[in-house]
């Protein structure tokens, strides 16, 4: 698969996306797993949309495969997803901040928590039908990626509602390590009033989200061909190397060195990754059985 181009935000958009990026008839035959993140994504597929395998630990009967349309938002995950694709993927993809995602009107962080919506049922059906006639007939990437970032102009508000909220998830991305009482504190709330306001906004609470940034952490900490789990585990704010190990196989169903320890992602064509490259290529991975299938040969190859 080629890699994903990105493309230039617009500097009205900044303060509420983290990275555009397109995959343009690249073949998408193998399932692929998308690790848990915090921050919701839009994914426009003018394409075949691949099925989506979500687990929010809640349901007794387990994950399914579910197909939202091609017009999609994920939002946060704490768990991994799982993506089966069909002969060829053709989509652009947002990353919102989840401390600024309210601000694209029709989101509501707290509803897709754990899931994922069509964005018809989100937006007004006749934009979001015209934005798909956009992306079908346009000609190349820039034009489908001017058509998305037009569509989300015209969805930004100006709220200054949630700022506690915001604050909270931007301090626990930054050191998600951190005690929630502590972050209480450095906010001037009591902790059940900040867990109160946060689980309303953000649909987790700060303990939950935290877990999923500590996980992220761990993941762009482990990039490259010699990680060292132990200082890893304490880098990232773990007891120690059998609890951050527990963490992840809990939250990914597999342990870190299985999946990321043949995956060295940090580096891609000889050249350090941008943020936004090492976004992407910590979130979404060639699925286990993949991996067995094709060996660490083949997946140099997809880079």
């Amino acid at each position: 698969m080629p890699g994903p181009v990105f493309a230039p935000i617009d500097p009205r958009l900044a303060p509420v996306v983290e990275s555009i990026c397109a995959s343009d008839g690249a073949s998408g035959a193998a399932n692929s797993i998308a690790l848990p993140v915090v921050s919701p994504i839009l994914c426009f597929h003018w394409l075949q949309a691949p099925l989506l395998r979500l687990d929010d630990g809640a349901s007794g009967a387990g994950p399914t495969w579910a197909d939202p349309g091609r017009l999609r938002i994920t939002g946060a995950q704490l768990r991994a997803a799982r993506l089966r694709a069909h002969a060829q993927v053709g989509v652009v993809m947002v990353r919102l901040r989840p401390e600024a995602a309210h601000r694209i009107r029709g989101l509501a962080m707290h509803e897709l928590f754990g899931g994922a919506a069509a964005l018809a049922e989100l937006f007004p059906p006749r934009e979001v039908a015209l934005l798909d006639e956009r992306l079908l007939e346009a000609r190349d990437t820039g034009l489908r990626f001017a058509a998305v970032q037009e569509f989300l102009l015209s969805r930004l508000s100006e709220r200054a509602d949630q700022r506690l909220a915001g604050l909270a998830a931007q301090a626990l991305r930054q050191r998600p390590q951190m005690p929630i009482g502590d972050l209480a504190r450095r906010l001037e709330v009591s902790e059940r009033h900040l867990t109160r306001v946060f689980r309303g906004a953000m649909g987790a609470t700060p303990k939950q989200f935290a877990r999923i940034a500590r996980l992220s952490s761990v993941v762009a900490a482990a990039r490259g061909a010699m990680a060292n789990w132990a200082q890893i585990a304490a880098d990232c704010g773990y007891a120690d190397q059998s609890h951050m190990v527990h963490e992840f196989q809990a939250m990914v169903g597999i342990a870190p060195a299985a999946l990321l320890g043949t995956t060295p992602l940090r580096v891609r064509r000889g050249q350090p990754a941008s943020p936004a490259e090492s976004d992407f290529y910590n979130t979404f991975l060639p699925a286990p059985s993949t991996l067995a299938r094709q060996g660490q040969a083949h997946l140099a190859a997809l880079l």
